[in-house]
């Protein structure tokens, strides 16, 4: 079931593969069914897919004609900061099937609000709670304490959780389940892509499967 249309944010494509597959146009569904039939089959961890439709973010002259799409949006829970987008889009008597991974900007303040939305009854308590020194003594000082020290606490939660990582912190083992998530994406791509070209009479073997990037997946 599709949600609202989202809009891109500021963004930077880290890798990215694309084909176009003479004769497959109207063929997109299929490129979505498979793809997210292979990755579920595939099972990898923290990693969810969805169809998604997506727009560019909205300008005030751009507004009433931002074009609508959709794709398939794959997401990993411990890397929040990176996503994948599948589109499979008719181009002419073609069908365009592409991926892109997409690296959105993060920030530990971006983190710190996260926590606190996803926590709102404890951060509301803690707001809340603030008051309760500062009227029995009769001063403002108490206030701040709590709050700063229970900023202090959210940041560094943020910083040491294992759920999510921001892009400039990764280090080794963050890029080997980078690397895990993206390639499980990419085969999964690349199986739908070979079913739908097969089917047209097009040998999918002289198709470069390799992936343009920083990680060049294949």
């Amino acid at each position: 079931m599709l949600k609202k249309t989202k809009e891109f944010e500021e963004e930077k494509i880290s890798e990215r593969w694309s084909y176009l597959i003479v004769g497959a146009q109207g063929r997109g569904k299929e490129i979505f069914e498979s793809t997210k039939k292979n990755v579920e089959e595939m099972n990898p961890p923290s990693v969810q897919i969805k169809e998604e439709m997506l727009t560019p973010r909205l300008t005030l002259f751009g507004a009433l004609r931002a074009e609508k799409r959709k794709f398939l949006t794959a997401s990993n829970e411990y890397l929040r900061e990176y996503k994948i987008y599948v589109g499979a889009k008719d181009y002419g008597n073609q069908l365009m099937v592409s991926w892109y991974l997409i690296s959105e900007p993060g920030s530990i303040l971006k983190l710190v609000f996260e926590w606190i939305k996803s926590h709102w009854q404890i951060s509301l308590g803690v707001f809340l709670a603030a008051f309760i020194p500062a009227f029995l003594i009769k001063a403002m000082f108490p206030i701040p304490v709590v709050w700063l020290g229970f900023l202090g606490y959210v940041v560094f939660t943020c910083l040491t959780s294992q759920k999510s990582v921001l892009p400039q912190m990764m280090n080794i083992f963050d890029l080997e389940e980078l690397t895990a998530y993206v390639t499980t994406v990419h085969h999964a791509v690349l199986d739908a892509t070979k079913q739908v070209s097969e089917s047209v009479g097009f040998d999918f073997t002289k198709v470069d499967q390799k992936s343009k990037g920083f990680l060049n997946i294949s």
